[in-house]
């Protein structure tokens, strides 16, 4: 869990079972959430779990999936009653993007709502020095702007979701651990297989980053494993000359015999096509590579 508060952390140790499970708990100053939350991340944690814009600001920073304490209106309304007590003119820190039910707690409560939209930490402090000057004193948000607003003098009070609210929360991290966990035993099994088949296979991810590299393609390329998994397959293609020795595959056969219309897998650059010679069942054996292939019609 990353959280700017040790409320939420109180909460949340509350509400976990620690007989069945573990919960890390990263207490975060203002810039901070991102990083530990990719440190979580490569020492093992299952799933990350947070509050209000931290876990949108970790979602958009990583790209992972980050299960989300919700902020309910009961909880905020709550807030704003403490808020009250000082102001009834109050300011609303809140990451990306507003809340749709102010105008509602504004008539029920009968206060003044400024909402304080910010994309960055050092946005949120401008913006929050700026409401302060102009007469705002008095905030409701999270723990990021706990401290910016002590510094100007201010009061800061952070929505501390219920019990209910934490718990269910829990279970949406405990089931999306078990289908984590499902899918990581499948994806290392496919990586097993991948391993140790003949055919040499070189896999890249949607970024277009090399992610797997076979026994069979280290063998005949000679692939350095250290540097193939930070290179992008284009550079590493270009670095290697695969395009080039792809152009000197032999046909690959089906068990019927040659391709309909006497076409190869290799396409138009394949030796044997162009020149008609066999070639070697040793040099097959070297050039043996999986990789994508025209399409063959």
């Amino acid at each position: 869990m990353v959280s700017h508060t040790e409320e939420l952390a109180n909460a949340a140790r509350d509400a976990i079972n620690p007989n069945k499970e573990e919960l890390i708990v990263q207490i975060v100053r203002k810039g901070e959430a991102v990083t530990a939350a990719q440190a979580l991340f490569d020492s093992g944690a299952e799933v990350i779990f947070a509050h209000m814009g931290v876990t949108r600001l970790i979602r958009n920073a990583t790209g992972k999936t980050v299960v989300d304490i919700p902020l309910s209106s009961i909880d905020l309304i709550e807030a704003f009653e403490k808020a009250r007590k000082i102001d009834s003119v109050i300011g609303l820190t809140s990451y990306l993007k507003p809340r749709g039910d102010l105008p509602k707690i504004e008539k029920l409560l009968d206060i003044s709502i400024h909402p304080i939209i910010f994309n960055s930490y050092s946005d949120m402090e401008a913006s929050l020095r700026k409401a302060f000057k102009n007469g705002i004193q008095v905030f409701v948000g999270g723990g990021a702007s706990r401290k910016v607003i002590g510094e100007l003098g201010g009061k800061h009070f952070v929505p501390e979701p219920r019990t209910e609210v934490v718990k269910e929360a829990l279970e949406e991290a405990r089931a999306l651990a078990k289908v984590r966990r499902k899918q990581q035993e499948s994806e290392e099994r496919v990586r097993t297989i991948i391993q140790e088949m003949d055919e040499g296979i070189i896999g890249i991810d949607q970024y277009g980053r090399i992610d797997i590299v076979n026994k069979r393609a280290h063998s005949i390329l000679g692939i350095d494993d250290q540097r193939a998994n930070k290179d992008t397959y284009r550079q590493y293609i270009k670095d290697i000359n695969l395009l080039n020795a792809l152009k000197n595959i032999p046909c690959r056969i089906s068990r019927a015999g040659r391709l309909p219309s006497g076409k190869c897998w290799n396409g138009p650059g394949c030796m044997q096509q162009r020149t008609g010679r066999s070639v070697s069942r040793a040099r097959q054996e070297r050039a043996k590579i999986l990789w994508p292939r025209p399409s063959i019609t």
